[in-house]
């Protein structure tokens, strides 16, 4: 996960991939359910279930008229800067999902909720 922490100024604990509210951030390194390495089979199994999830199938199985809100921070390396967002939002519309609406949050980063223009929008 330090690779998320690359494009920021690292500081220790090196979780600034987060939120740039260092309040936040700390809190997270404080927390003891927080701060965890992901194995490699923990990995592949994510990936595995996001392939599945993300899939022509499960995203075609989506009622058309069902609006769809998607967000995410244009810092987020975890979403690609937001493209991966985008895509996600691309593959409801091919599949026929007519209300999709993305919102990038301008220099937010992975914890949107937690992130100083949390309030924003």
């Amino acid at each position: 996960m330090s690779a998320f922490n690359a494009p920021f100024e690292p500081a220790p604990p090196e979780y600034e991939w987060l939120s740039r509210d260092r309040a936040e951030v700390d809190a997270y390194v404080a927390d003891a359910a927080c701060g965890f390495g992901i194995n490699a089979a923990a990995s592949r199994s994510m990936l595995a279930g996001a392939a599945v999830a993300g899939g022509p199938a499960k995203i075609a199985a989506v009622c058309s008229d069902l609006p769809t809100y998607l967000m995410s921070g244009d810092a987020d390396p975890l979403a690609g800067g937001g493209e991966l967002i985008e895509l996600v939002a691309r593959r409801y519309r091919d599949a026929g999902v007519v209300d999709v609406t993305v919102e990038r949050y301008p220099d937010a980063r992975h914890e949107i909720l937690n992130e100083t223009n949390r309030d924003a929008g």
